[in-house]
């Protein structure tokens, strides 16, 4: 059995707002476990659990549960704990509950700044994702989320115009 130190062994874990380049980073770095809920969820996504060639799925809700959920992302995600460094996931309920879970303490939320929300809008429409998942992210939630960030007084970074996640965490 793995002692708990191990279990929460990742240097560190960020939640990363919609569309600052978590995916992208983590793509570019073989350390890095980008975690998406809901392909462990949704029944139809899991043969794509620990792949990166998924379906754009943004704002489609899930069609049947799988029967697995949580069970299997809190696996995979302990389990991975031994080959990677790095958590980043999206800051939501699914992701507090996995870290609450898992015993990690210790993360950061990663914003992007009010500034950057018109640049976000444009990579949002640059990714293909419909226009209620744009104006959902940049509105109700992301003040939600912010003010779950700020209630938790968690370290806040926030992703200024003409920056992405790989701008403002070091590797």
């Amino acid at each position: 059995m793995r002692n708990k130190k191990k279990l929460t062994m990742y240097n560190r874990v960020y939640f990363v707002y919609p569309g600052l380049g978590k995916t992208t980073l983590a793509q570019k770095n073989p350390k890095i476990l980008d975690v998406e809920t809901k392909i462990f969820k949704d029944q139809s996504l899991a043969q794509f659990i620990g792949r990166k060639d998924y379906p754009n799925y943004r704002g489609v809700p899930v069609d049947k549960q799988n029967p697995e959920w949580p069970n299997n992302l809190y696996k995979f995600v302990r389990n991975s704990a031994q080959f990677k460094d790095v958590l980043v996931l999206v800051p939501k309920k699914d992701g507090y509950d996995l870290l609450d879970k898992l015993g990690i303490t210790d993360y950061t939320f990663i914003m992007p700044a009010p500034e950057r929300l018109g640049q976000l809008r444009l990579d949002y429409i640059n990714r293909s994702d419909d226009e209620q998942y744009i104006n959902q992210n940049l509105g109700a939630r992301y003040k939600e989320v912010l003010d779950y960030a700020t209630g938790t007084g968690k370290e806040i970074i926030f992703v200024r115009p003409g920056e992405y996640l790989e701008d403002v965490i070091k590797l």
